[in-house]
């Protein structure tokens, strides 16, 4: 299980880094920086929003490849499927298209989905209702990140639509808007899934 006290290194799934200005934070960025006064101090995280002076993050550190795989996969989902528009890779601030970026709208690439609806529909019931996985939602002030670095994640559905010109999400057929008891039975097939294609889910 990963918790705070228990951090996942994904190291090996990190393509690209580049040096980016705080004030030059996407939604949707995937980045990394340096923090001081938590347990983690090099936080890897999913950008969702700022608020004030804070960053609202998914930090991945606190989840497993298959999760942080699954989490790609929901942010599709609220694009029904419409990959082209989910993952971008922008060309702002001199990133040359090298950086894939979850479309969430914004003043310079509007888009029909909000981080915000992002939370409320799949990451606070999917991930921060879930004991295994409650820790991985974050918030930091923003005037204490430093050495900020925009990161190229290698998203496996993403590389796979690059690669092949198809893609196949984890649990495909199960509709974002049912709940109940299927969350930890599509845990379970999400787990079954990422093991029968890479072998093992990584735990470090």
């Amino acid at each position: 299980m990963a918790t705070e006290k228990r951090k996942i290194n994904h190291g090996r799934r990190i393509l690209r880094e580049k040096t980016l200005h705080t004030g030059n934070m996407l939604p949707g960025m995937v980045l990394r920086f340096q923090y001081l006064g938590g347990y983690d101090t090099r936080p890897l995280v999913l950008f969702l929003y700022k608020e004030n002076n804070l960053a609202h993050c998914v930090n991945l550190n606190y989840l497993h490849e298959y999760k942080v795989q699954e989490l790609f996969d929901w942010s599709l989902r609220l694009f029904e499927g419409r990959i082209d528009e989910c993952f971008r890779e922008e060309k702002f601030y001199n990133l040359d298209g090298g950086f894939t970026r979850i479309g969430f709208t914004n003043r310079l690439a509007p888009s029909d989905v909000e981080a915000k609806e992002f939370y409320n529909r799949a990451l606070k019931p999917r991930f921060i209702k879930q004991p295994a996985t409650r820790n991985c939602y974050k918030t930091y002030k923003i005037d204490k990140m430093g050495a900020l670095k925009i990161v190229n994640y290698n998203i496996d559905t993403w590389e796979q639509y690059k690669a092949t010109g198809k893609f196949q999400m984890f649990g495909e057929n199960t509709d974002i808007e049912e709940s109940g008891d299927w969350v930890g039975v599509f845990d379970e097939q999400v787990a079954k899934q990422y093991v029968d294609t890479y072998g093992t889910i990584k735990r470090n």
